[in-house]
């Protein structure tokens, strides 16, 4: 048998990738608009606000979650399924006017406990996937989850 790629095996398809909604910094836009009207340059405020925002990117694959964030550093943060041991979904009052919850992923991963996936649409849908693939990946990995209390 012969192997065309040697990374085939290590390869992860991409299953879903969401983005957080601009409404989540509509105040900062609003306040740099109005200031912009005194100090001009304070419209590359919003230009940077705007395209950071913009590259913050969630990719759900097969096996993980993978957090891209940043504009000129970009920091990738990645987060295994079969670790993840709880996930709540927050609809603040402002958020569900325009859609939007919140998504907060408690983890055993050292590196990122905590995932908070703001001002996502479709919050509900999104739960239920991850639970899907939770379920899937410690089936698949064999792992059970047990917490030991001292």
């Amino acid at each position: 048998m012969k192997i065309l790629n040697p990374l085939a095996k290590f390869q992860d398809n991409l299953l879903l990738q969401i983005k957080p909604s601009h409404w989540i910094n509509a105040h900062l836009y609003l306040i740099s608009i109005a200031i912009a009207f005194v100090f001009p340059p304070s419209l590359l405020f919003t230009i940077y606000v705007y395209l950071d925002l913009n590259s913050w990117k969630f990719n759900f694959s097969e096996q993980k979650i993978l957090e891209k964030k940043g504009l000129f550093s970009i920091k990738e943060t990645e987060n295994h399924y079969f670790r993840i041991k709880s996930v709540t979904l927050d609809k603040p009052f402002l958020y569900r006017l325009v859609g939007l919850s919140i998504l907060t992923i408690e983890t055993s991963d050292y590196a990122k406990p905590r995932l908070v996936l703001n001002g996502i649409t479709n919050g509900d849908q999104i739960r239920n996937f991850l639970y899907e693939r939770i379920q899937f990946s410690r089936k698949k990995e064999g792992v059970r989850e047990m917490d030991i209390f001292r």
